[in-house]
């Protein structure tokens, strides 16, 4: 185990740390979470996706008349909006996490830093660049499956 680093128990609830290890650790747990939002956004997706495939391929089995299919519809674009949504979070929550750890490595550099800790900090203001597109890119998707579901067709 690291310096300064001790565990009171198997559960990982934390006695004693470092500020660094400590400030890591959240930036950990805030990745942590990122992905779990992924994760039920993804698998709510998938199953939006599977029941359309069960539409198409079996369409006797799914046969609705046409108020029961705009319920049906409604309940997709729903979920489909509830997927952008947690993708949006996700999203939030790593460009934070990014933004984080690029004002540490900011405050850490000094004169003696060396070439590698720039291009370093470079490159963590790309990602956070790239980071805030997709922030921007689920909130026009989010705005598009509303309007969508305004108006259905």
């Amino acid at each position: 185990m690291p310096d300064g680093l001790m565990v009171s128990n198997p559960d990982y609830q934390i006695k004693n740390i470092n500020p660094d290890d400590a400030f890591e650790l959240q930036l950990v747990r805030n990745d942590i979470i990122s992905d779990i939002l992924f994760l039920i956004g993804t698998f709510i997706s998938i199953s939006v996706n599977l029941e359309a495939e069960k539409e198409i391929v079996c369409p006797e089995e799914t046969n609705t008349p046409a108020q029961d299919a705009a319920v049906v519809e409604d309940s997709r674009i729903s979920r489909i909006s509830i997927v952008i949504l947690l993708f949006l979070a996700g999203t939030i929550i790593i460009a934070y996490t990014a933004y984080q750890r690029l004002n540490k490595q900011k405050a850490e550099l000094n004169e003696s830093s060396g070439q590698a800790d720039i291009n370093n900090i470079k490159g963590g203001e790309l990602v956070i660049t790239g980071l805030l597109l997709r922030i921007i890119g689920y909130i026009i998707s989010f705005a598009g499956i509303r309007i969508r579901a305004e108006n259905p067709v």
